[in-house]
């Protein structure tokens, strides 16, 4: 007769490794705002600028670097249905048309309306005010202070996407982009069916190949 055995099985449990620090934060480049701001005065009916104010608005863009680019808000004191008014509107196209011929690119100009019921005094005066902008991007500071190994977090290293933060931050043309996209422009719908068309009929040109000598 044989004797019954026995099998007891221990259960074993695996820890797995896990570093217990912070996660990585989510790098991106800081944005630094540097402003300049004049009081337009027109009184009565008048919708022009003068000599003095013209001149006060170049000396105030000059005042800026030349890259990146200027960026120019116009204050109203209004509500944006008084911008109907056609001295309104007058007034902002010749403030508006001052500062492009003064270099600031015309996409770059916005208005903003502030309705505080003080836009027509008992005076006659009413006023805007132009701001002008200049953005600047700030790289973080990455501190490459970290060594790769096999064990890592499962979220990635501390400093991941540092880099790719501050390359960012040297080589965007304008840091305003960081903080507001641009509106896109109209599609063209004909066109883009075009060209899908013309792969489809093997109308496509063929890539133009040029060589250029070692001389």
């Amino acid at each position: 007769m044989l004797k019954q055995k026995w099998l007891i099985v221990l259960p074993f449990i695996l820890a797995g490794c896990y570093i217990d620090s912070e996660p990585p934060k989510p790098w991106h480049p800081a944005v630094e705002r540097s402003s300049k701001h004049y009081d337009v005065m027109f009184k009565g009916r008048a919708n022009h600028l003068s000599a003095h104010q013209v001149s006060h608005l170049k000396r105030m863009i000059l005042s800026f670097t030349k890259t990146p680019p200027l960026h120019a808000r116009l204050v109203l004191r209004h509500s944006r249905e008084d911008l109907a008014s056609p001295l309104l509107k007058s007034r902002v196209h010749v403030i508006s048309e001052k500062l492009v011929s003064l270099g600031i690119d015309r996409k770059n100009i916005e208005l903003t309306f502030m309705n505080n019921g003080i836009s027509h005094n008992t005076k006659g005066i009413d006023s805007i005010t132009v701001t002008i902008d200049q953005y600047q991007a700030l790289a973080p500071k990455c501190g490459w202070n970290e060594d790769m190994h096999l064990i890592v977090r499962p979220e990635g290293e501390k400093n991941f996407g540092c880099t790719n933060a501050a390359n960012l931050a040297d080589m965007i043309a304008d840091p305003y982009d960081l903080l507001k996209g641009r509106t896109l422009a109209n599609s063209d719908g004909p066109l883009n069916s075009l060209a899908i068309t013309n792969l489809r009929t093997d109308k496509v040109k063929e890539l133009k190949v040029e060589t250029v000598s070692e001389e």
